[in-house]
């Protein structure tokens, strides 16, 4: 008899996973995660409990931000026991965009203690508060916090500004919100002098790669986060609600504009209207940068900020377009039209993983006329795909939508990734724990207790 019921509760199991699997579709319009309070754990549709994905969650926190430190792994480091930093060690700086980002993964593991380390040491040290760039953060800074170079990015600004308002949601802490807003203002109203100005482009409303000279008059598509667009629409403060939901809608409209009509890959930089930029060459003053051309680092975030505005608002379905067409390009980029080889694969032990390349030509080609050769095997300066590339696009799932669940195998591939370590893990391991969230339902809203979903 039990041999029996043995037998019934696998098979049931077998069926509840099954169930879980076929459930690879995003939300309904209108019903993302801000109206329903409910995240999708895309780990747990492919068949893992949820003991074994806060393993997984856990694991990398650990690695990157526990103790006992280790210098091929750490990425947080205190420089005294109020102040702590995001080092980058492959350049031995610390940068505004590892800072925010960490604060993000801080303030949604509940990690305050962190948090406020991390924060301490940007604002303390990192934030202008005389001269031109006043009331935006340096960029790059050393370990103790002198700053290498005065410029300003915005995704720092950006993610500092959406930790802080979740931080103040979460921990009942009005301190946090009050910061924010004076970051959100600063972005949209800083005056011009010298040749820094806004961060947002008045004419365009559109987030530019820096506020500094020629660098204004281009954007970066990995910096329009339409998701955090929308919520500083909500609790921004309130004389720029309005700005900042035609920002949110710009930036929805961008997405696709810029997006390669058949790979769906994004440049590292674009003119206002969705086509690419050859980039800004601060030390010559030249837009001839031909590799921004192509689709590298930066861009490798465009489809989590989609996906992720879609997991949360469902409110535009061109982002399901765009994850899908994306996803599909990595799934198989080496059809004759896309040469240079990749897709998915699974050894005999069920380990998946990325075979395919972390650079590639818009087109999707890993050579193009004029521009660098990319495929290392022939001298070019190109990797098989990297930890945070793993991260982004099992992200993407939550916006892809297909009939055959192979979007999963993404998702797949992440599970089997273990968290980058060396000298490149700063932004390789912050996008594949941002990924690791995101997948397990752990990038979540933090709404004033009074409007929480």
């Amino acid at each position: 008899m039990r041999f029996l019921m043995h037998i019934l509760l696998l098979a049931l199991l077998t069926l509840s996973i099954s169930s879980a699997q076929a459930q690879v579709k995003p939300p309904d319009p209108g019903q993302g995660a801000f109206s329903t309070g409910q995240y999708r754990n895309l780990f747990a549709e492919v068949g893992h409990a949820p003991a074994a994905v806060e393993a997984k969650l856990q694991k990398a926190w650990q690695q990157y931000f526990g103790v006992p430190r280790n210098k091929d792994r750490t990425l947080l480091w205190e420089l005294d026991e109020d102040e702590a930093y995001i080092l980058n060690p492959q350049e031995n700086d610390v940068r505004s965009e590892g800072m925010s980002y960490a604060m993000m993964i801080a303030v949604q593991r509940g990690e305050r203690t962190v948090f406020d380390k991390l924060w301490r040491f940007a604002r303390q040290r990192m934030l202008h508060t005389e001269g031109d760039h006043a009331g935006y953060f340096c960029w790059k800074a050393n370990r103790q916090g002198r700053c290498l170079d005065d410029g300003a990015a915005p995704d720092g600004e950006i993610y500092f500004a959406m930790s802080l308002l979740f931080a103040a949601h979460r921990w009942t802490e009005s301190e946090y919100r009050d910061q924010a807003h004076g970051l959100l203002r600063a972005m949209l109203h800083k005056p011009v002098k010298g040749l820094v100005g806004p961060m947002f482009d008045a004419e365009h409303h559109q987030v530019v790669f820096s506020p500094v000279g020629g660098a204004a008059r281009f954007t970066d598509p990995s910096y329009h986060t339409s998701a955090f667009f929308h919520l500083f629409s909500l609790w921004g403060p309130t004389e720029d609600r309005a700005t900042w939901a035609r920002i949110r809608d710009r930036a929805r409209d961008f997405a696709p504009k810029a997006a390669h009509p058949q790979t769906c890959l994004s440049p590292e930089y674009a003119h206002f209207d969705g086509r690419p930029h050859p980039g800004y060459d601060a030390k010559t003053g030249n837009f001839d940068q031909p590799a921004q051309l192509q689709s590298r680092d930066d861009a490798m975030r465009t489809v989590f900020n989609w996906s992720t505005d879609y997991a949360w608002f469902a409110a535009d379905p061109r982002q399901v377009s765009l994850s899908t067409c994306l996803l599909g390009f990595y799934a198989d980029p080496g059809s004759a039209e896309r040469p240079g080889g990749g897709g998915l694969k699974a050894d005999k032990s069920g380990r998946y993983e990325a075979n395919y390349w972390r650079y590639y030509n818009l087109n999707g080609s890993l050579q193009q006329d004029g521009l660098p050769n990319l495929d290392a095997s022939k001298g070019g300066t190109n990797y098989k795909a990297w930890a945070g590339q793993a991260g982004m696009h099992a992200a993407g799932v939550l916006a892809a939508q297909s009939t055959n669940n192979w979007p999963l195998d993404f998702v797949r591939v992440l599970w089997s990734t273990q968290p980058p370590e060396g000298n490149y893990r700063y932004y390789d391991g912050l996008l594949y724990t941002l990924g690791l969230l995101a997948v397990s339902g752990q990038f979540r809203i933090y709404a004033p207790l009074a409007n929480a979903p």
